[in-house]
């Protein structure tokens, strides 16, 4: 069963039942309706997408070390190189 499916099997089609995906190593989906949604859901999270670069590229993508949240945290600029 897809992460969607989960959502709408427990009641997510209404605008009141909304759900969080959260996505954990190994690519598995937790679906946690929003009304008893923890911060502790997120212990586990990852990122949905990679921050790639290579060569060439015109934005950077990498990490920096954030106080807050005592750990690397990924970020990609859009702005343009070179213009």
């Amino acid at each position: 069963m897809t992460a969607r499916e989960q959502l709408e099997t427990r009641g997510g089609t209404r605008q009141a039942d909304v759900g969080l995906m959260v996505r954990k190593m190994g690519g598995e989906v937790d679906v946690v309706p929003l009304q008893s949604a923890r911060l502790s859901v997120f212990d586990a999270a990852v990122p949905w997408r990679e921050f790639r670069w290579y060569r060439g590229q015109r934005h950077f993508s990498g990490s920096y070390w954030s106080a807050t949240m005592q750990a690397h945290v990924g970020y990609e600029s859009r702005g343009l190189l070179h213009e």
